[in-house]
């Protein structure tokens, strides 16, 4: 009993250290880490494809993890919805495209990964990096009959840093600091 008590009180005492550290993300509360900037979508051969630009400003806790090996996983949920009259909107189609990115300490390169397709680019700087990372371009997303025949209305993105992939310290900061909002606001349009 002595030991458990132990354990909970270093716990507490671990989640208060962590939730009152002083970081300089504080200041930026306001500010989104990832901001979509740009959103379309075409039809081709029959397929919706999705064009979408985003922008990164990753705090510098994640940049300072990211340069010492910690891998960063981005999605984008991808959702094709259909509008009912007082009702929550049904989702006809949701999607989660994934992209990965980390660093190679030999050979100073950042590297972005999409998961999806099992492509890969490598970068000198981080800012080229999260560049590439942000930008996608004729994704297909699905048939366009599938969305005629399911009378969907509209489609929404959003790109959000995956919390499960963070190793335990940064996935406990990432829940107890405000300054972190690790997603995108929903971005729709209408067909």
């Amino acid at each position: 009993m002595m030991r458990l008590c132990s354990y909970l009180l270093s716990f507490l005492f671990l989640i208060t250290t962590i939730a009152s550290a002083e970081s300089p993300e504080k200041a930026v509360v306001s500010e989104k880490m990832i901001n979509i900037s740009h959103l379309a979508s075409n039809v081709q051969g029959g397929l919706i494809h999705l064009d979408a630009q985003a922008n990164f400003n990753l705090p510098s806790v994640l940049t300072t993890a990211l340069t010492k090996g910690t891998k960063l996983v981005f999605i984008a949920d991808i959702q094709i919805l259909k509008k009912i009259d007082m009702w929550p909107d049904k989702k006809v189609l949701n999607l989660q495209w994934y992209k990965q990115l980390h660093f190679y300490a030999l050979t100073r390169k950042y590297v972005v990964e999409d998961l999806t397709f099992d492509k890969q680019a490598s970068f000198n700087s981080l800012n080229s990096a999260l560049a590439h990372l942000g930008h996608y371009e004729n994704i297909p997303i699905t048939e366009a009959s599938l969305v005629s025949s399911s009378q969907a209305t509209h489609m929404r993105v959003r790109i959000k840093l995956s919390r499960k992939e963070l190793p335990l310290p940064l996935r406990l900061k990432s829940y107890l600091s405000l300054s972190w909002p690790l997603s995108s606001d929903w971005h729709q349009w209408s067909f």
